[in-house]
């Protein structure tokens, strides 16, 4: 999977969801199919986020890009460091 390709097609669908506690909640009711981690992801947020995709047998990637540079790829100005991809 190309992870810059994922998040512009997850932009151009409006599909992304951004932030580590809005993501895990998602995760929880469902409605997440894929995540995707900054390679500095904290490490509590990373733990979980790898258990909750392993009970709800979702796709969870972890980048080689910094929260920096996954911030640029969703075209903003701040930093990210979990970008959940809504089910269609």
């Amino acid at each position: 999977m190309n992870i810059e390709e994922e998040i512009k097609r997850g932009i151009e669908k409006k599909l992304l969801m951004i932030g580590a506690n809005y993501v895990i909640k998602a995760m929880k009711q469902g409605k997440i199919s894929k995540v995707i981690l900054a390679s500095n992801c904290p490490a509590n947020f990373k733990d979980e986020i790898l258990h909750l995709g392993k009970i709800a047998n979702n796709e969870v990637f972890e980048s080689d890009k910094s929260n920096e540079n996954l911030g640029m790829l969703c075209r903003k100005q701040f930093k990210i460091t979990v970008i959940g991809i809504k089910k269609a």
